[in-house]
């Protein structure tokens, strides 16, 4: 998982180099010599004709070829899914719908970047010495959401809605945008190694190409 830019993220699934644009919102397999020349950037080896090629494919920004590959994302090892008791969950499930409600409507209204660089602010911002709430029973509150409302196909809003949660609460967590071939894409929230809203062996499908 590497940027390579402001608005372009990138990482390896298997031996293919994907591209993610936060200005476009879209995914791109790279292919071709380019494709190698990225492959080697990726894999930290890269030759002087590698990033030359990338900076003139616009591709690489010249001024981030100093940054250092973003902090690896934690390998999920457990899932809260598999611990919760949705009666955990009823006395903060108002406050999880408030927050949903609220991603979704920013997820509508705002491009990627946009809804990326609040994310980050947010989790820079100021937190909790302690937590005041369990990971648990946040965890129960969106799975209980999770049984009455069709939230399937809205991974990065109920995402964006835990973390924002989690934080809140004092915890430390992390937005995790992940993608497999072929291109489909999957965001999660976890806290070290443990899943909020997600089971291990569906996150293993996926390989990490931002994290918030």
């Amino acid at each position: 998982m590497r940027q390579l830019g402001r608005d372009l993220h990138a990482c390896l699934v298997g031996e293919a180099p994907v591209i993610l644009n936060v200005a476009s919102g879209r995914y791109h397999l790279v292919r071709g010599q380019t494709g190698k020349h990225l492959t080697a950037f990726l894999r930290t080896h890269p030759s002087p004709e590698d990033v030359s090629a990338l900076v003139r494919a616009r591709l690489l920004d010249p001024v981030r070829m100093e940054v250092e590959n973003a902090p690896l994302v934690a390998v999920p090892t457990c899932s809260h899914l598999d611990l919760t008791n949705l009666r955990h969950g009823w006395l903060l499930a108002p406050l999880a719908l408030l927050s949903l409600c609220r991603a979704v409507s920013q997820v509508r209204r705002k491009p990627l970047r946009t809804i990326m660089n609040q994310v980050e602010r947010e989790a820079q911002g100021p937190r909790l010495k302690l937590p005041i709430v369990s990971e648990t029973r946040i965890a129960a509150a969106f799975h209980l959401l999770r049984q009455i409302l069709p939230l399937d196909n809205h991974c990065l809003s109920r995402s964006i809605a835990i973390s924002r949660m989690l934080r809140r609460f004092g915890h430390q967590a992390t937005l995790v945008i992940g993608v497999q071939l072929p291109i489909a894409a999957h965001c999660w929230v976890q806290c070290d190694d443990r899943l909020m809203a997600d089971r291990v062996e569906r996150i293993a499908a996926f390989e990490p190409i931002l994290a918030r």
